[in-house]
């Protein structure tokens, strides 16, 4: 079926396993629970076809158009998309979706998606718009964020170990236990209003960060590199910033009870106006730190620098 043309095709339920239909024209098919893994579809013509619970693994869709095409349900383990166009990849989107074979979506439309679950690590989602998409649980470790549009996304629960995040906007997104632990690049990102409750932040680098109006009760900074980042008005009980970064943070006229600063850095950082009740600076570099007008109760000083 080399350079065939099978337009408009109703193929449902199709047993075509290791079919060769490179180069052939595809548009409109209905190839839906058809077989067609190990199929070669290398530089096929797929355009607003419907693969929907089809089995394709293992088949070829190097620089095919897929523009437009379902997969939904569909079983693409192994295959190969390499050079597709790029809608293809955005086309796996839905609950439990996997991208290790379709690893490209970058620039992609994935707005208001149900991404819940989905299994991402290492796809390339930079310049991305995901805003109001439903990520709760979904497995994003390494994946490439960079200048991803994230606000009022659901990202409860997910698994965001080694993401780059570098001028990523996260608005108003819910992380509630996330974790970002080790995140090497989340410098100037925008997480304001976000919901953190619990999230995981150790050891990542969040210079420039803002979380100006977030909430970020119970959220683990600790030994994270978080200079110039801002938390004005945010809410911060019990947060935790042990052996943190923070130099010439911005943490006027926000509310800190109960929160951890033990042995952190926070030289020329800024509490004016704030309200410290039954915090710890143990050991911590507090010098050149602007106090103006703040509320100290109960605050642990011992041994600071």
């Amino acid at each position: 079926l080399h350079d065939a043309t099978l337009d408009d095709a109703v193929m449902s339920k199709a047993k075509l396993s290791g079919a060769v239909l490179s180069d052939a024209s595809l548009k409109r098919v209905n190839c839906g629970q058809c077989k067609l893994d190990r199929a070669d579809l290398t530089r096929a013509v797929l355009e607003f076809s419907d693969f929907t619970g089809a089995n394709l693994a293992g088949a070829s869709f190097i620089k095919a158009n897929l523009l437009g095409v379902s997969f939904k349900d569909a079983t693409v383990s192994g295959a190969d998309f390499r050079g597709a166009l790029r809608d293809g990849c955005a086309a796996l989107a839905g609950p439990h979706a996997v991208f290790d074979a379709c690893p490209d979506l970058r620039n992609a439309d994935l707005r208001c998606a149900n991404l819940e679950g989905a299994m991402m690590s290492g796809v390339d989602l930079s310049g991305a718009v995901l805003d109001s998409a439903n990520l709760m649980g979904a497995s994003l470790t390494d994946s490439d964020l960079t200048n991803a549009d994230l606000r009022c996304a659901n990202l409860e629960g997910a698994m965001m170990s080694g993401v780059i995040l570098g001028g990523a906007v996260l608005n108003g997104t819910n992380l509630f236990a996330a974790s970002l632990s080790g995140s090497s690049s989340l410098t100037t990102a925008s997480f304001a209003g976000a919901e953190m409750r619990d999230a995981d932040l150790t050891n990542a680098n969040l210079e420039h960060a803002r979380f100006d109006g977030a909430i970020i009760e119970g959220a683990d900074f600790s030994s994270s590199t978080l200079p110039f980042a801002s938390f004005v008005g945010a809410r911060m009980y019990a947060a935790k910033f042990d052996q943190a970064k923070l130099w010439e943070a911005d943490f006027s006229r926000t509310a800190l009870p109960t929160v951890d600063f033990n042995k952190a850095e926070l030289t020329r950082s800024d509490f004016s106006g704030a309200s410290l009740h039954s915090c710890v600076f143990s050991m911590a570099n507090i010098d050149a730190c602007i106090f103006t007008g703040a509320t100290l109760v109960q605050v642990d000083l011992s041994g600071y620098v």
